[in-house]
């Protein structure tokens, strides 16, 4: 994030949209694919409580503060295993091997291939 001091952690969120459907409604608040950074979520407590009170707030849509979590924005961020126990790394539920990791956003990576048809159309 930056260049913030290293801190500890538990668990962290990065994404870029806030809406995850159904009853997650507001997992990563200010998170949105037209900003060009991710919304980072740290969690900064092992309390099961507070990891259930953010999924709640999340449920509710309400906007509590929840001891231990922290919001934030970055364009990187540089994640480091704490200690000799194996840390592992998932996105969207697929593991993706173990710290150290490092996620960050790509600017521009999606190229869209459109039929000639198409090529005229215009968002809306």
């Amino acid at each position: 994030m930056g260049n913030a001091e290293p801190r500890e952690i538990t668990q962290l969120l990065a994404v870029r949209l806030h809406n995850f459907g159904n009853l997650l409604r507001d997992l990563a608040p200010g998170a949105s694919l037209v900003r060009h950074d991710l919304r980072i979520v740290l969690f900064q407590t092992a309390s099961r409580w507070s990891y259930l009170l953010y999924v709640v707030r999340g449920i509710v849509g309400t906007t509590w503060q929840v001891p231990g979590v922290e919001l934030s924005n970055a364009t990187r961020v540089r994640l480091t295993p704490h200690g000799n126990d194996p840390v592992y790394v998932e996105a969207d539920g697929e593991l993706l091997g173990q710290l150290p990791a490092e996620i960050f956003i790509v600017p521009d990576a999606l190229t869209l291939l459109v039929p000639p048809e198409f090529a005229s159309c215009q968002p809306r």
